[in-house]
């Protein structure tokens, strides 16, 4: 009995020893990983910061340049006008008080304007003289102290150019270094953190906290210190032992004025190591403490309570009722079934538990089940919802716009506009088409968008003129490939479609690459299915289209709502939340499907597959002409709206290209003007919405009496009305407000001419006759 005492006693202390020794290892290799993340992210910590600096120089850069740029435009300046262009300089320094001052120097390095007085001073052996002079281009200096404020300062230069393209003089601008001290301020970074600027030459530009020992404002960095800031690639982290003996975690960047060149500025943030490191240690040494202190718990407790073996069981049992008790179903006692009348009433106690859990599965299930048809329900009501909402207010919305463009484009056609004043409307037509894009957005995912004919297109040729377009707004850090096969890839459907999907999809994968860049790539190939492969396709060859990124990918939890309408991870201001459903309607409506791949911080793969349509002939061209001259006419024009800024708009616009146009506001008397003489009018431009009659009604009335009238139809919204419904009663067009002056002068040629060839055809097939 004593021996079998002690066996359990030996028992217990060899698995408390099991227990508390692998804990022990894992707290071990706990704190390791602890300092190592603090390590990394004090870099990040660091290289965030160093590059919020770089874009606020980035801005000041550009803000520099697009000034000096503006003043070395003035033709005060460009005829060296030196009374006219110090009084100019002094007014912009008086809003620009970033700036220590604003000069002008002539070929030779002489001040010949200046914000304010200076005695006869040249600068020809100053570097952003120098550079200005050979490039005549825009270009930085490097540290100086300011001839007119006496601080020290950093140079931005811009070439004064004739017509011929000679350099006449240099607009320089001197900017007032106390921007990094409160960028720096502003930081919080934590106790022992440093930054610091430096020119292109490793000068000290700013350095904040100085340090005993260390290089001060205007002083050479250590060469250590450049050699790691000068490594590739432009940014990134290293280590070091300072001056003052602090180890710092630093994040660097280098600033350049254009691709190739040479940096202008070298941007580095150091983070303590000690500091940083604090925290993790401690955590490593109070867990080290507690697990001590549970080790010799253990140990003792294991030695005294052998004799509790069958106590603990009943307590499991106790435990493990109490659990059951809560309604916690499917618990177990953990007890041997085999050990005597404690085994037996474990195994009843467990048979219970789950004959109880298989229960509360079932319930479950059901309950799933009916919250998963409660949510198909409520999206439902919810998409119908909004698109009520959307028609609703897309008619109205179209039309104040089609009023805000039509009458813009008429104002842009005075001669006496000055060119500020064309630039300004100019933005008033770019902020029109935006609203315009983003009501055919709602209005498309929303089933309630017009309906675009389709036919067959290679969409390999969209695909490359997007590509092209993205290059020129899409910012330098992100790379854009494209891989497009030259397979031809046949698809039925329209080119605006297609740019869609490109566009939105791009776009949210450069967002995920903003802060530090990656690379774009699009492709565009042909891809088999097999049967059940692509689950809402059948077999056969598509046309597929992949955009991918490596920027942040997509979080798992939020993949079933991607192509919800209004559903955004942006910011406020930075995004609607229409692309990616935008992109869903259209895959849907061209019978495709869209896969989603993305692995959480390393990139994201969306595949679109397009049916591959069977090729006949030559396939339709994607290129339209937006830019010839607009169309006009001679012939006689009934306009109907029942907005009176419309009418009297489109009148203007009409008679503008030539037209004899008929303004009325109320589609009964435009019926009655019309069937008093019908030959009188050569087309019929109305719009959908009206009271008393609608413009479809009107439609069928006038062609009831004059079936060879083209009609043309407007609206704000498609209603219930398709296109070849339109078409079917004998409507010529039916489209979509706002139009522009270009739409309508097209449409009505289109239609007008149109009708002219089916006149000379009837006549020709008669004097044949």
């Amino acid at each position: 009995m004593k021996i079998l005492w002690w066996s359990i006693r030996t028992q217990l202390f060899l698995l408390v020893l099991m227990i508390t020794l692998p804990a022990t290892g894992i707290i071990l290799h706990d704190g390791i990983e602890l300092q190592q993340q603090a390590v990394r992210d004090a870099h990040e910590t660091a290289l965030r910061v160093t590059n919020a600096l770089a874009y606020h120089q980035e801005r000041i850069t550009d803000t520099t340049r697009q000034l000096l740029s503006t003043i070395a435009h003035m033709q005060d300046v460009i005829n060296l006008d030196i009374p006219s262009s110090n009084c100019l300089l002094r007014q912009i320094h008086k809003v620009n008080k970033e700036y220590e001052s604003f000069f002008i120097v002539n070929t030779d390095g002489r001040i010949i304007a200046a914000t304010s007085p200076i005695q006869a001073f040249r600068v020809n052996n100053r570097k952003y003289f120098r550079d200005a002079l050979a490039t005549k281009d825009f270009s930085a200096g490097e540290y100086l102290t300011s001839m007119f404020s006496g601080l020290p300062a950093l140079h931005f230069s811009y070439p004064v150019l004739d017509m011929n393209g000679s350099v006449k003089a240099i607009v320089v601008a001197e900017l007032n270094l106390q921007e990094y001290w409160l960028f720096f301020k502003k930081s919080n970074l934590p106790t022992g953190s440093m930054m610091s600027v430096d020119d292109h030459r490793g000068i000290r530009l700013f350095h904040d906290p100085f340090f005993p020992g260390s290089p001060g404002q205007g002083l050479k960095e250590r060469p250590i210190t450049m050699e790691h800031m000068s490594a590739k690639p432009a940014m990134g982290t290293y280590t070091e032992i300072g001056n003052d003996g602090v180890k710092r975690l630093y994040g660097f960047r280098r600033l350049y004025l254009k691709e190739g060149g040479e940096p202008y500025i070298y941007i580095r943030t150091g983070l303590s190591e000690k500091v940083a490191l604090a925290k993790p240690r401690r955590i490593f040494m109070r867990n080290l403490v507690f697990i001590g202190i549970i080790l010799i718990l253990s140990l003792v407790s294991a030695w005294f309570i052998g004799e509790r073996l069958i106590a603990s069981r009943l307590r499991k049992l106790a435990f493990a009722t109490q659990v059951l008790a809560k309604g916690e179903t499917g618990v177990h006692t953990g007890l041997s079934h085999t050990d005597g009348e404690l085994g037996e009433l474990a195994a009843a106690f467990d048979k219970m538990a789950d004959d109880l859990k298989e229960q509360e599965e079932e319930k479950l299930s059901a309950e799933q089940v009916r919250q998963k048809l409660e949510m198909q329900l409520q999206h439902a009501q919810k998409m119908e919802a909004l698109g009520t909402f959307s028609g609703g207010i897309a008619h109205d919305f179209n039309n104040i716009l089609a009023s805000i463009i039509g009458n813009t484009e008429l104002t842009m056609e005075e001669a006496t506009l000055s060119a500020e004043q064309r630039d300004c409307l100019e933005e008033v037509l770019i902020a029109c088409t935006r609203a315009k894009d983003m009501i055919r957005q709602i209005l498309f995912f929303s089933r309630q968008g017009e309906e675009q004919e389709r036919e067959a297109i290679d969409i390999s040729v969209i695909v490359k003129e997007v590509v092209k377009l993205l290059r020129t707004f899409l910012p330098t850090t992100i790379e854009i490939r494209q891989a497009i096969t030259g397979d031809p890839a046949p698809v039925m459907t329209n080119p605006s479609q297609i740019h869609q999907i490109i566009m939105n999809l791009a776009t949210n994968s450069a967002h995920a690459m903003r802060e530090h860049g990656g690379v774009l790539t699009v492709q565009v190939d042909l891809a088999g299915l097999a049967s059940g492969e692509q689950p809402s396709l059948p077999e056969g060859v598509y046309v597929r289209v992949t955009v991918s990124d490596t920027g942040t990918g997509i979080d798992p939890a939020i993949w079933d709502r991607i192509f919800d309408p209004f559903f955004t991870t942006k910011k406020y201001g930075e995004g609607t939340g229409l692309g990616l459903s935008v992109v869903y309607g259209i895959v849907k409506s061209i019978g495709g499907a869209v896969e989603v791949h993305s692995d959480l911080g390393k990139g994201a793969r969306i595949d679109v597959y397009l049916p591959r349509c069977p090729e006949h002939g030559e396939l339709a061209s994607q290129h339209y002409d937006e830019t010839g001259e607009i169309p006009g006419g001679n012939e006689s024009v009934l306009l109907v709206d029942d907005e009176v800024a419309l009418v009297e708009m489109g009148r203007r616009m009409l008679s503008s290209l030539g037209y004899h146009a008929t303004a009325v506001t109320d589609s009964t008397e435009a019926y009655e003007i019309f069937r008093s003489n019908p030959e009188s009018f050569d087309l019929l431009l109305t719009d959908m919405t009206m009271p008393n009659m609608s413009g479809m009604a009107l439609a069928r009335e006038v062609l009831i009496i004059r079936p060879d009238l083209p009609v043309v139809v407007c609206t704000g919204y498609a209603e219930s009305m398709t296109t070849e419904q339109a078409k079917r009663i004998g409507v010529r067009a039916f489209v979509m407000k706002p139009l522009s002056k270009r739409d309508v002068a097209t449409t009505l040629r289109r239609a007008l001419d149109m009708r002219q060839a089916r006149l000379s055809e009837t006549a020709g097939q008669d004097e044949s006759a």
